[in-house]
């Protein structure tokens, strides 16, 4: 086994502890929550919002989007041969 320095944990309620030698420490990130938005689904709705304005800023020509079409199909790729490598109890090399 390697050496280890630390450890995180994701908790409920969005807490995160991190442990080193120094110590733990831990903090809450809880995700906006939008007026419009039901508070159940905060955490949803924070990454479609960055998302869609990562897109329409692509479509507007601002910037290159962060998700591309080649992105999801290799995205796609990797979970066919997830089932592939389950059924087939192999490994499955890119």
């Amino acid at each position: 086994m390697g050496s280890h320095h630390g450890a995180a944990e994701v908790c409920a309620d969005y807490l995160i502890r991190l442990t080193t030698a120094k110590g733990t420490q831990a903090q809450r990130h809880a995700p906006p929550h939008y007026s419009w938005a039901n508070p159940a689904y905060d955490i949803a709705h924070a990454s479609l919002v960055d998302c869609n304005a990562d897109l329409l800023a692509a479509l507007r020509g601002d910037a290159s989007g962060e998700t591309r079409g080649e992105d999801n199909l290799k995205t796609i790729e990797l979970v066919f041969a997830a089932y592939a490598s389950a059924k087939s109890g192999k490994v499955i090399h890119f």
